[in-house]
């Protein structure tokens, strides 16, 4: 296995997710060449084309800091439909833990 595998593989792992989520949601983002069983061919040493793992790093990312955003509230990395509702709605800025909106709101000179 590559090392960029490797680093998409432990992602994956660090977060908990399962190879079948990660891809249903790469899928739906439209990040080729990232099926369940291309995903699993990579993992055992067949190289993912560089788009591919450029845009599935960038996702693990973001869904990494979408995760810790919420914490100590754990996400369930289980549906990848209303994960994606849920991303998406972060990146708009429109989905926020309530304390941290409110801390935001505070900084910014808003009341309570």
């Amino acid at each position: 296995m590559g090392a960029h595998e490797q680093l998409i593989e432990q992602r994956i792992s660090d977060l908990g997710a399962s190879v079948v989520f990660i891809s249903a949601l790469a899928e739906m983002y439209g990040i080729q060449s990232a099926s369940s069983a291309r995903l699993s061919a990579a993992f055992a040493g067949k190289a993912l084309p560089n788009v591919t793992v450029e845009r599935m790093w960038v996702l693990l990312n973001e869904l990494r800091d979408f995760v810790r955003e919420f914490e100590p509230i754990p996400v369930r990395l289980k549906n990848a439909s209303e994960i994606k509702e849920l991303l998406d709605l972060w990146r708009q800025g429109n989905l926020t833990v309530g304390s941290r909106r409110l801390a935001q709101e505070t900084l910014d000179g808003g009341t309570f």
